[in-house]
């Protein structure tokens, strides 16, 4: 019988369509179980302090199936003797740990519960990117008890990010919006050393606007980083929209001068990274921005990559992230990624090669 790999895979998903991150762990999986290997995969599904049948990972059973040709076999709960007894004496090659945020002690990255973990298998892989910046016990500890390695969707985004940050082709480009502010305001600096223009809208681009002192009425800002953010309001590679779509006194949407500008900034670059909408894009009222950049982007010529969970909807809902040379699976560990900072996840990985 095969060696036992645990496989850290992003199954995070809303619910158990066809979602593009289950599609990228599908190939490191393939490529153990064409070896002969076989597969217990761990992952988690939303940030429940408790089970709860909505988070269950038994909504991936049927996609796996499906894609894998085999139904994995499902451990409910982490009754760690009987999921040991059932792996010896299995044929299965295929199998799907619950929920591991199920237990508090993935979150707590209680060393308990790595190792408990780590009697599952003969060897880790990590190929969850959106995970890796989470000191959480399945990604910071785990790797410490196994020959541990990287998965082929987590080599593929440390890549392609990687060559942002040495030796990226200019001009690199970044827009920037959605509604995280304190992340993207933090990324928004970093990149604004390294990039050659910083394009922002969303709730960082009206905090930014009203650190300038512009009107924004009623728009959602954040207060508490206004200090923060007139620190480098007035960096003039910082773009701003100079008219937007409003209702009910709020900035909705950037407005089509805006959007005009953006566009031709952005057809200039020769790399964009981008994450966040520029509006509330599920409304069709305040779509235009961001779907008319999303175009903008993908009928470039620059290596483009976005990241994002409202941000990659929005692409495959235009059937445009074939379009991007990377749609990152995440996106909080993007932004920390591409700002410099060390993730749990890969810093572990390097140090056990």
């Amino acid at each position: 019988m095969g060696r036992a790999w645990l496989v850290r895979s992003s199954f995070d998903v809303q619910d158990s369509s066809e979602d593009f991150r289950l599609f990228s762990a599908l190939p490191t999986i393939r490529f153990i179980l064409d070896r002969g290997g076989r597969v217990v995969l761990l992952a988690h599904r939303g940030r429940p302090k408790q089970p709860v049948n909505s988070l269950s990972l038994k909504i991936i059973l049927p996609f796996l199936g499906r894609h894998l040709g085999i139904r994995p076999a499902f451990f409910s709960d982490f009754d760690f003797p009987n999921i040991r007894h059932l792996l010896r004496a299995s044929s299965h090659r295929l199998f799907l740990l619950e929920n591991l945020r199920f237990s508090a002690g993935e979150e707590r990255n209680d060393p308990t519960f790595a190792k408990n973990l780590a009697t599952l298998g003969d060897g880790y892989v990590n190929d969850d990117f959106a995970a890796s910046h989470r000191a959480h016990a399945s990604i910071a500890t785990l790797p410490k008890l196994l020959p541990s390695y990287c998965g082929l969707q987590l080599a593929a985004e440390i890549k392609a990010l990687g060559s942002i940050l040495q030796k990226p082709k200019r001009p690199l480009l970044v827009l920037l919006g959605g509604a995280k502010v304190p992340e993207k305001l933090a990324f928004a600096e970093a990149m604004l050393k390294l990039a050659d223009a910083v394009l922002v809208g969303g709730v960082l681009g009206n905090t930014l606007l009203a650190a300038l002192g512009r009107e924004v009425k009623a728009s959602p800002l954040d207060l508490d980083l206004l200090p923060a953010a007139k620190k480098i309001a007035s960096n003039p590679k910082l773009i701003l929209p100079t008219d937007f779509i409003w209702d009910e006194e709020k900035i909705r949407d950037i407005g089509p001068r805006s959007v005009k500008a953006f566009g031709e900034i952005l057809s200039q670059a020769k790399t964009v990274v981008w994450n966040g909408a520029m509006g509330i894009f599920e409304d069709p009222r305040f779509a235009e921005g961001s779907i008319a950049l999303a175009r903008a982007i993908a009928n470039s010529d620059s290596y483009s990559i976005v990241g994002g969970g409202e941000t990659t909807a929005l692409v495959r809902s235009l059937k445009l992230d074939s379009s991007f040379d990377l749609v990152s699976t995440g996106g909080g560990a993007m932004l920390e990624f591409l700002a410099g900072k060390k993730l749990p996840g890969i810093e572990i990985l390097n140090q056990s090669r």
